[in-house]
């Protein structure tokens, strides 16, 4: 299992929660996925974006898939903010 974890300094103003939550659920629809989590830091705006993926080969199917607009998102979150984005291999499940 591999993590991608996005971090975001910020998150735009105005952010249209309808378009993250079509975002979420077609993310959450694609093969490989085993999960995710987005996190936020109130008081200063910093959220996290940690999703799951089955391997490698699924995380990059779902990134192909978001370069050629296949999904929802438009690209204004990372337009917008550019997070630093690490891949994690995921060391145990407890």
């Amino acid at each position: 299992m591999i993590a991608r974890l996005a971090e975001h300094s910020h998150l735009p103003k105005g952010l249209d929660p309808a378009y993250i939550a079509r975002h979420r659920a077609w993310i959450a629809s694609q093969p490989g996925f085993c999960g995710g989590y987005h996190l936020l830091e109130p008081d200063t705006g910093h959220a996290l974006s940690l999703t799951m993926w089955q391997d490698e080969d699924a995380l990059a199917a779902v990134e192909r898939a978001q370069a050629a607009r296949q999904g929802p998102a438009d690209g204004r979150l990372s337009r917008q903010t550019s997070p630093t984005v690490r891949l994690i291999q995921v060391a145990a499940v407890f």
